[in-house]
This record gives C-alpha cells, structure tokens and sequence, in this order.
C-alpha cells in the first residue's frame, strides 16, 4: 500500500496526471497544505502571472470575452432582482422598468466610490445589503426622488426653478397632459424624443439639462418631435429601441426572458 512521504498516511494521493496511472508522493491533503504555502509564500508572482494569462486570453477573443462577462453581468442581476422579491411595492413586475433603490438614499455617494454593478450585485446576494435596498418602478422612483429634492439654497435659485417648474407644466399640457398608458402625474411624466434622437440633439446643440427641452416644445410642441411618456413607458421605449452610448451597448441589461432586456438604473 502507497505511503505518504510526508504523513506517512495512506491517501488518497490523486494522479499525476489523466490516465496515466502515476500517483503523487504526497497524500491529497499535504499536498494542498503545500500548495497553500507555496501561494502565500509567492503571492505577488502568482497573481502577476494570473493576470498576464487573463489579459492575453481577453485579447485572443475579444468578443467571446465580452460576451462572457455580458452573460456573467445578467446572471448577477437576474439573481439579484429575484432575491429582492422581483417586483415593486405597487404590484409592477415588469422586468424592463424595475430599478434598484436604496431605501435610505446614498446612491450617488456609493456610486462616486464605485459601488455598483456586479459589486452591488455580489454584495446583495450575499445577503450584505438586507434591509437597506430594494425594488422600485420607474414611476415609483422618480416619486421617491422628487420627494427628496434638495431645498434651493438660495432665493434667486428658488425662482429659477419655480419658473422652470411653470414652463415645464406648461410644455406638459401642450403635449397632452399624460402618458399614452393613461398617467397624468406630473411628476412622472417625460418629454420623449419620438425618435430617439435626444442624445444626438443634444451634442450637436452643445446643450444639456431638461429646461432645453422644455424650450423646444414651447417653442412647436406641433412639430412631431416630441411626446409625453411616464418614466416607466419611456424605459420600456429605451430597452426596445436600439440608441448609441458612448458607441457602445446600453449599460446594464439583464435579460428576464428570451429576447427581453431588464435594465437595472441603480438608485
């Protein structure tokens, strides 16, 4: 019977290779007492050589690479969303306007710290974030976040934005005052590029911020451009219609069925 030269116990040793029928010195459990040695012993080496392997093996496919940690990224998510009960608190489970919220706000300071994606995703699953996240709709979201806008911090800024709150109401009511599902809050409601176009228009005006919008519309709100969507509608909108990026792909889509995309806006 094999002896190991370590123990001096009788295995199991293992073989040193497929089919070859040669058996190591060392039993299986010395040998992974020196192989732990060995790794701490020569950590720094070690991962500089995993990551050198990593990275050529990235750059020998591209593609498969992407797609691989595409389909990674939608397995944490989808786990994630179904762990988090996969729904809002007002009954909507529509996979393509569901976003996750933190409770107690904080969002923008985690993100700041790069807190987000698969790390948030990771961190949820492991049961690390109970109690301090959850699902929102769109809609619901944006109720949330217009509730806990910043008060101005100055009178001359509390006027510009009661102004622009009153063009705002107004270019909504030349619009038709509501979403085409039938919601009228304004606090939901979005000024939609009909053709989803914003982005381009956008770059090429030099503009940004939502009052610009607002302008074009009172300016011919009969020019076709536009339309009123709920925050919800218009997500759905965004995950059916193909727009650019940065040149790339919309950021976070986990899909929940064959051929639908479920985008996760981390709140």
């Amino acid at each position: 019977m094999k002896t190991c030269t370590k123990c001096k116990g009788h295995g199991p040793f293992g073989e040193r290779g497929k089919g070859t029928g040669r058996l190591y010195a060392q039993c299986a459990k010395c040998r992974g007492v020196c192989w732990r040695a060995s790794y701490v012993r020569n950590k720094s080496r070690w991962l500089k050589t995993k990551a050198a392997k990593s990275k050529a093996s990235w750059r020998s496919d591209l593609e498969g690479s992407r797609a691989r940690r595409r389909r990674y990224h939608e397995s944490l998510a989808k786990a994630a969303v179904v762990y988090l009960g996969s729904k809002c608190g007002c009954g909507e489970d529509d996979p393509s306007v569901l976003h996750i919220d933190h409770i107690f706000g904080g969002g923008e300071a985690e993100r700041r710290e790069g807190v987000l994606g698969r790390s948030l995703y990771r961190a949820i699953l492991r049961g690390e974030r109970d109690g301090e996240l959850q699902l929102l709709c769109a809609n619901c979201h944006r109720i949330k976040g217009k509730g806990l806008k910043k008060a101005a911090t100055s009178p001359n800024a509390e006027a510009v934005r009661r102004s622009r709150a009153k063009a705002r109401s107004k270019a909504i009511t030349l619009l038709g005052g509501q979403c085409k599902c039938g919601v009228a809050d304004e606090r939901v409601l979005e000024i939609d590029h009909v053709a989803g176009d914003g982005a381009k228009d956008r770059k090429a005006r030099h503009k940004s911020g939502s009052h610009y919008i607002v302008k074009q519309v009172l300016a011919d709100s009969k020019n076709g451009r536009f339309q009123l969507l709920c925050a919800s509608c218009n997500w759905k909108k965004r995950m059916q219609t193909p727009y650019e990026r940065g040149g790339g792909p919309p950021l976070i889509i986990p899909p929940f069925q064959e051929g639908m995309s479920l985008t996760l806006a981390l709140g």
